[in-house]
């Protein structure tokens, strides 16, 4: 419905139940027919060629096909400005928040001075970003081989679980195919655990994590 919507440079009416026959229907499609509404007219909101969505008019079953189409554009288009003015408005506040929560971390962590300090204040300011769950902190070691955990949240369960304990105490080679790819991104980096797992990737963490 949406591919067809925003596809149209004009208005489009559409029949609910034609809708309904088609099988890729969205579920709101059975909502609009049992709450008797026969036919919906929408529009695409854009502004400029960005496409921002589609407004969509909810029609009874003897509405007035002489609907004036440039009526319709000129509230569409009123809107599409409207919603682009709002979200470029909550970007604004959303990178602000960003900055107030990294400067107040960047406060925080410069009055660190040892590893204890470290292991209470991070956790608390990981909390501020809502997000980020258990955490781990690992560096190289004097060789550049190696990279060894010297930070965890010891509040977690897993903390005292005797594997894990062990996974700690083993070094992980830089080489290996997580560490590389973490150390060589200049970004953020996600793995699916399930896909390592199935992968063979073959380090402890992987079978400790997959549990």
């Amino acid at each position: 419905i949406f591919n067809v919507i925003t596809g149209q440079e004009g208005a489009i009416v559409l029949k609910v139940e034609e809708l309904e026959k088609l099988e890729t229907a969205p579920s709101y499609v059975q909502l609009w027919s049992k709450k008797g509404i026969k036919n919906v007219l929408g529009m695409a909101l854009r502004v400029i060629d960005n496409t921002l969505g589609c407004l969509i008019f909810h029609l009874g079953e003897h509405f007035n096909d002489n609907i004036s189409s440039s009526l319709i554009k000129g509230v569409s288009a009123q809107v599409a400005v409207a919603i682009s003015n709002i979200k470029a408005n909550e970007d604004i506040v959303k990178r602000e928040e960003e900055k107030a929560k990294l400067l107040s971390f960047s406060n925080t962590l410069s009055s660190i001075a040892d590893r204890k300090q470290l292991s209470i204040a991070f956790p608390k300011e990981l909390k501020k970003f809502g997000f980020i769950g258990s955490y781990g902190i690992s560096i190289m070691t004097e060789d550049k081989k190696h990279l060894e955990t010297i930070l965890y949240d010891e509040s977690d369960d897993y903390a005292s679980d005797p594997e894990f304990k062990k996974i700690l105490e083993t070094p992980f080679k830089i080489n290996e195919e997580i560490s590389a790819i973490i150390l060589k991104a200049d970004h953020p980096v996600t793995f699916s655990i399930r896909e390592l797992k199935e992968r063979k990737i073959m380090l402890p963490c992987v079978d400790w994590w997959y549990k």
